[in-house]
């Protein structure tokens, strides 16, 4: 099925690209420390991430867990937006839940991996698991 040629593309990655092409150095997110991250960054890491997803073999639909922290924001915003590039589908979990719970939810989504500090994701069964800088990689 094609679009109408009518049709606005209002998907977050379409969003973004249009963020990064308004207004690109402006911050989009800024954590406690003071790390910040501009919308051109966020969509050109969240591609990359895209791309390092699609070289683990993800494809569109696959579920990627997502631990995520107040601690790694940024981290969690660029792999956010990155599985969405991707057309897979993100799981998001606080990493406070603890092991059994990011555990079950891996499980009972049937996510192919996670993507998370190592701490969170190193005990999670099967599948594979990385950090968001380690897929966003070129």
């Amino acid at each position: 099925m094609s679009l109408p040629t009518n049709h606005v593309d209002g998907s977050v990655p379409a969003q973004l690209r249009g963020l990064a092409a308004e207004r690109p150095n402006d911050v989009a997110h800024r954590i406690v420390d003071g790390a910040a991250l501009t919308f051109r960054a966020w969509e050109e890491l969240s591609n990359a991430l895209a791309r390092g997803l699609a070289e683990r073999g993800v494809v569109p639909g696959d579920r990627v867990l997502l631990p995520c922290s107040n601690t790694h924001w940024i981290d969690y915003a660029v792999a956010w937006a990155g599985v969405l590039a991707a057309g897979a589908v993100a799981v998001p979990i606080p990493r406070s839940a603890g092991v059994a719970r990011l555990t079950a939810a891996y499980q009972a989504s049937g996510a192919v991996g996670a993507i998370g500090a190592a701490e969170a994701c190193a005990e999670l069964p099967g599948g594979w698991h990385a950090e968001a800088a380690e897929l966003a990689q070129d």
